[in-house]
Order: C-alpha cells, then sequence, then structure tokens
C-alpha cells in the first residue's frame, strides 16, 4: 500500500506496490481507494451456509498497526458508538446476503470522521477466508469458527441465529513479530535460541527455530480475555512478561509498553496510533549504564568461562603478567557497533575502561585517552548470572552463549552481542565504502549504474524480505563506482551492496 498525496507521486506509487504485490503474490493488480488520514480500522466477522443463512459474529478493532498490518486485534471495538455498530453489522450482512455468501469472511470497513462531525463509513475489502484474528471473536462469542467453517464447507446447516450469537467480556490479540520497532521494524532473521513462554498461545516457533527472510515475521499470536478491556490487557501484558524470546529482535517490549498506556487504555486508537506514540518503539532499548552493565557482564562471564576450561595456565590470576603494560582488551558488537573494554581484575574487584582504546598518530604518538574509567565489584558468579556493581551500583545481569554470539538480560531488557574476529581482514578495510545490507533478502530492483552522480536520500537499490521492501538509499552526494548484485541475486546482512566513492575522487 501507498500514500499519494500528489498526482506527481501516483506513477512511481503504482510501479511499486505493483512490483511488491507480483513479488509476494504472483499478481501485480493494484487499485485505488479514498485515504482516510486518522481513522478506525473496523471489521465484522461474517459465516454463511448454503442454505440461505448468513450471520455476524460482532466486530474486531485493528487500527493499531505498522506498514498497514495489523499488530492489536480487539473485540468489541473500543472506539465506535452503538449506532456506528448497528451500521457496520447492517452493512456487512446486507453485502454478503446481496451476494449469497457461503463461508467464513470478514467484510473490513474504515471509520473516519467528517468535517461536519458525522461518521464516514467506508468499505475496504472483504476477506473470503477466516483472518489471524478470528480467535478474540471467539472469545467473546464462546462459537468455534473454525468448525462452523468446515461445517459450511462441508455443506451442512450453520444451525445458528443471529440471536444466538452474543458478545460476553472483552479480547484482546497482540502479533509477536520478528521485526525490531527501534530499527523502523525492520525484519530479523536468524535462530531462536530461546523460546519459553509458560502460557497458551498459538505459536509457529520454539527453541532452535529458524527465522528466514522469505515468509511473513509472524511468530505467534497471544490473546488474552476478561469480563472488561483494561482487565483483558492486563492479563495479555502478564502473559507477555513470561514470555522469553532470543536470538532475534521482537515487539515484545513495545506491546507490554504499549498494553499499559494511556491512549491505548481510553481506547484512542486510530490507524495513526503508533505514528503519535514513536516513544514505544525505544520500549526494552537497553542504553546508558544499563546497557555498560550488561557489556561488563558478557566481558566477565566470558571471561570466568575461559578461565574454567584453561588447563595449561589456569592456575595464574586471569590477565597474568611479567610486566604489565595494559589490561585485557575485548570487543563486542551490538547491532554492529563495537564496543571496547580493557579490564583488569583483582580478586573481586575489576578496573575497567569502557570507549575506543588509544591509537598512536602518524608520528607513533599514543592519542589522549578519553576513556570511561570505572571501579566495578564482581559480587556474585555463578551459572549464567554475573552480579557487578558499578561506581557503587549494583546490576544482576544474566548472560547465555551461543556460538560467537551472546545473550545478557537484565530488569531493563535483553541485548544480543556479536563477537567478531580477533584479527582484521585487511582486504576489507581496502574496500570501498557504501550502503550495507540491513537484513539477508533478494534485490528487486537496481536504480543506479556505475558512473552516476547520487545525493543524499537517492534509492540506490531495492531489497525485499519477509513480504517488505526496503529501500537502499545513499546518505551523502557521491559517486557510484560499482553495484554489487543485480535483480534476483540473493544478499545476506552486512553485504556491501552499492560501492561509493567522494564526488572529487
Amino acid at each position: 500500500m501507498r500514500i499519494v498525496r500528489d498526482a506527481a507521486e501516483l506513477d512511481g506509487a503504482i510501479d511499486a506496490a505493483s512490483r511488491e504485490a507480483l513479488s509476494a503474490f504472483g499478481d501485480g493488480t493494484v487499485f485505488l481507494e479514498a485515504y482516510i488520514e486518522r481513522g478506525r480500522h473496523v471489521e465484522v466477522q461474517i459465516m454463511g451456509d448454503a442454505y440461505g443463512t448468513i450471520v455476524h459474529f460482532g466486530e474486531r478493532e485493528c487500527s493499531i498497526q505498522r506498514r498497514n498490518q495489523k499488530v492489536v486485534e480487539e473485540a468489541p471495538s473500543p472506539g465506535i458508538t452503538d449506532d456506528v455498530r448497528a451500521q457496520l453489522h447492517a452493512g456487512a450482512l446486507a453485502l454478503a446476503k446481496h451476494v449469497a455468501y457461503q463461508n467464513a469472511g470478514t467484510v473490513e470497513f474504515m471509520i473516519g470522521e467528517a468535517d461536519e462531525g458525522a461518521p464516514l463509513i467506508a468499505l475496504l475489502e472483504v476477506n473470503t477466508r477466516l483472518q489471524v484474528e478470528h480467535r478474540v471473536t471467539e472469545a467473546v462469542t464462546g462459537h468455534d469458527l473454525v468448525e462452523l467453517q468446515l461445517r459450511v464447507a462441508a455443506g451442512e446447516p450453520l444451525g445458528l441465529t443471529q440471536d444466538a450469537i452474543a458478545v460476553a467480556g472483552h479480547a484482546v490479540e497482540v502479533r509477536l513479530v520478528a521485526e525490531d520497532p527501534s530499527a523502523g521494524w525492520l525484519p530479523s532473521t536468524g535462530t531462536v535460541t530461546e523460546f519459553a513462554c509458560g502460557v497458551a498461545l498459538d505459536s509457529a516457533v520454539a527453541s532452535g527455530s529458524a527465522v528466514p527472510a522469505e515468509y511473513d515475521s509472524l511468530l505467534a499470536n497471544v490473546v488474552a480475555h476478561a469480563p472488561t478491556r483494561s482487565g483483558a490487557a492486563s492479563r495479555l501484558r502478564e502473559m507477555l512478561r513470561k514470555l522469553r524470546i532470543a536470538g532475534i529482535r521482537t515487539d515484545r517490549e513495545l506491546l507490554i509498553a504499549l498494553l499499559g498506556e494511556p491512549d491505548f487504555l481510553a481506547g484512542r486508537t486510530t490507524t495513526r496510533y503508533l505514528e503519535l506514540h514513536p516513544d514505544l518503539a525505544q520500549a526494552g532499548v537497553v542504553s546508558g549504564d544499563d546497557l555498560t552493565a550488561q557489556l561488563l557482564a558478557v566481558v566477565f562471564a566470558e571471561e570466568r568461562r575461559n578461565r574454567a576450561v584453561d588447563a595449561v595456565t589456569g592456575f595464574a590470576p586471569s590477565g597474568w603478567r611479567n610486566l604489565r603494560t595494559a589490561g585485557q582488551r575485548r570487543m563486542w558488537l551490538n547491532d554492529g557497533v563495537p564496543n571496547h573494554v580493557e579490564y583488569v581484575i583483582d580478586d573481586d574487584r575489576a578496573r575497567v575502561q569502557v570507549g575506543p582504546w588509544p591509537l598512536p598518530g602518524p608520528d607513533g604518538a599514543l592519542a589522549a585517552d578519553s576513556r570511561r574509567v570505572l571501579d566495578v565489584r564482581l559480587l556474585a558468579r555463578s551459572g549464567e548470572r554475573e552480579v557487578v556493581e558499578i561506581d557503587g551500583i549494583r546490576h544482576t545481569v544474566e548472560v547465555e552463549f551461543h556460538g560467537h554470539a551472546a545473550l545478557s538480560r537484565s530488569r531493563g531488557g535483553s541485548v544480543t552481542w556479536l563477537s567478531p574476529p580477533r584479527f582484521a581482514d585487511h582486504e576489507s578495510d581496502l574496500a570501498g565504502s557504501g550502503p550495507v545490507c540491513p537484513l539477508p533478502g533478494r534485490v528487486i530492483a537496481v536504480h543506479v549504474e556505475p558512473g552516476a552522480r547520487v545525493v543524499d536520500g537517492t534509492v540506490l537499490m531495492v531489497i525485499e524480505a519477509m513480504k517488505m521492501e526496503h529501500a537502499i538509499t545513499a546518505h551523502a552526494d557521491a559517486v557510484v563506482t560499482e553495484v554489487r548484485f543485480g535483480v534476483g541475486d540473493r544478499v545476506d546482512a552486512g553485504d556491501l551492496l552499492v560501492v561509493l566513492a567522494a564526488p572529487n575522487e
């Protein structure tokens, strides 16, 4: 879907939408519809049999979305009047009866406010199937929609009248997806190193599952039902807190924060909800001293693990030298950003310096040392737990290692770290600079060729992953010296896609 506010943007928007649709669904046909700026996405669940019986099971609201895809669904809708609700139900039934509809289906509407304040109701589409969010309708009506759909398909009558369908309580469902909200909902691929839910949910993954780039990013649906909307939100929030997933990025922390956010609890949930609450995307993002504590916990957990398996020099203190000129140095990457640590351990204390190591200049003299110096106490070191006290503040961190990666977790959230090779690849150091691929995927469009001059924001290439397009752009004025991939090529995270040089080079 593309929003077009200017006629000059129409051709490009149609081309992009058609290309994405053709790649994902084998059909590049597109259509146009009115755009409602601040609306609610409300849909009515219907079911029809071969004997002319057509009923509805109430409505669901699915307004909270990113990239026009649903994140939260609930029933009934918290933000429409009973009059609008009745109009939606009647309209859905009228449409279904007009075509003698047989099957489960969803009639989708957008609800907006007209200039004079009267509700604006626009038909979106009819989904002729059950949808992911059918479980919230089942929760509030008590009817098994899957069973009813199968019975209808087998030629049996529904055996239900509209009067037999009532809504009780409130249900909320959230979608746990392999995407990173703090990075613009960039898809996250890799191996799920831990998945423990402690609650019943619809899930497609387990510990050890691979999350590839070829499929949708949905991992699990989590649903809660309660007599009240606030009760359902509270119950769902607690369910998510018990869910543990590691190895890939997800929207779990955002969902936990969202379910307690005042505007959500008040039912102020339009399709612009996430846009108007950008702080939610940073939920669970570890920063500041919490991030430093998790970094040190990983460093000291690795040191402890290495000492435990050292059968040759394990008798000596960690980092022992005849003549110490520097401490032990380690570097761990977090989202590709290097984090440098130098430390000296003395019993249960450590002197730590955090920051880039001073490097010599052309004359051989070291640059000024501007690293942060920390006094650290190692209070408890056992199993997968490191308790460190940094400048008088205690931090408890759980650490797990998976090959060259480590996962750290504290009350502030979790962080995935990567240990880079100890020795530099000088050939790669000499390679040209340019944008790298943010995730595994496939090239579906190349917009430049060698010799082209580009400016900040120029689209260089388009990558498709998890049924979504990701435009790779230039971040400064430059000249293209090499295009390393063509349409149809597979690319991996970290691949240099286009080599750029400064304009005067």
